[in-house]
């Protein structure tokens, strides 16, 4: 039962009623704080960390959230609609054809509103993620400088088809991610350079196949006489197809031994025109390390 009275009247009329039949009316200028229903749960056990899904139209659970989660998200991926035209995505109730004057601004609209709840989400620390392909990654880039300025935006190529889409002209294998950190976010160091291909790893994920190419140095002081201390051999185990050790700079003046020693076969810095140059990687640093990780 719910117990109503009036307000604002001298001798005010009360009367019970069921709770069910009560609607409430919210007033010009009322604020109303949504909520979420619970319809559901799938647990992982004791306090384990668990994921909820808020079924909502996004901009409304984007609100939603600044009442409970405000400067408090670590971490948000966003998957916008590109805005190619295709009759699969809408907005103020019609669709916008791909012959609109108005497309774009429209999109840049639709993103603004949702970027600018993103950033009250966000602690200083967070990143946002954003991907998108060719018809709006410019406009989104400025949208993004525009609404995060004190934040560092990088823009990443991601390759989601090898052989490519010709659309008539030159092949397109790629789309692409903004990553948006905030003014307190640092990367932390991981053994994944994110171009190494799958093959290259074994079933633990370590890099195990040298990116040979990498190790040559390239450019300015490519020749072994810019770098005498850094042409140096390194010993492949052909036993257990296994990098061994790094050996001791060779001088100029001598000529390098191709020759095995101990079961291990000596690889030097030599190009495919038979070319002597530098390693890469400097003395004070394995090359092992840069065989096997040259992103670090």
């Amino acid at each position: 039962m719910a117990h109503l009275a009036e307000l604002d009247v001298e001798e005010p009329e009360t009367r019970a009623v069921l709770a069910d039949d009560v609607v409430v009316v919210a007033e010009f200028r009322d604020r109303i704080y949504p909520g979420l229903v619970e319809t559901g749960r799938v647990e992982r056990g004791g306090d384990k960390p668990f994921h909820t899904v808020v079924n909502a139209e996004n901009y409304h659970a984007l609100e939603m959230l600044t009442y409970t989660h405000r400067h408090s998200i670590d971490a948000i991926y966003i998957d916008p609609p590109y805005n190619t035209g295709a009759r699969d995505w809408k907005y103020d109730n019609d669709y916008v054809a791909s012959d609109d004057d108005y497309r774009h601004s429209k999109w840049l609209a639709f993103m603004e509103r949702r970027l600018k709840i993103c950033r009250e989400l966000m602690r200083s620390d967070a990143t946002l993620v954003a991907t998108i392909d060719e018809h709006e990654v410019n406009r989104l880039g400025v949208l993004l400088d525009q609404l995060f300025p004190e934040s560092t935006r990088q823009l990443v190529t991601i390759v989601n088809n090898p052989k490519g889409v010709t659309q008539g002209y030159l092949s397109r294998v790629e789309e692409y991610a903004f990553f948006v950190f905030g003014p307190d976010a640092r990367i932390g160091s991981v053994d994944d350079d994110l171009l190494t291909h799958r093959d290259m790893a074994d079933a633990e994920g370590e890099l195990q196949r040298p990116r040979w190419k990498g190790l040559l140095r390239s450019g300015d002081d490519s020749l072994r006489a810019d770098r005498k201390d850094m042409f140096y051999p390194v010993w492949f185990d052909e036993s257990t197809g296994r990098l061994s050790h790094a050996g001791e700079a060779l001088p100029l003046d001598e000529t390098p031994d191709f020759s095995p020693q101990d079961g291990l076969t000596p690889i030097w810095p030599i190009r495919r025109d038979m070319k002597e140059g530098p390693t890469r990687a400097a003395p004070r640093r394995s090359i092992l390390d840069y065989a096997l990780h040259p992103h670090l």
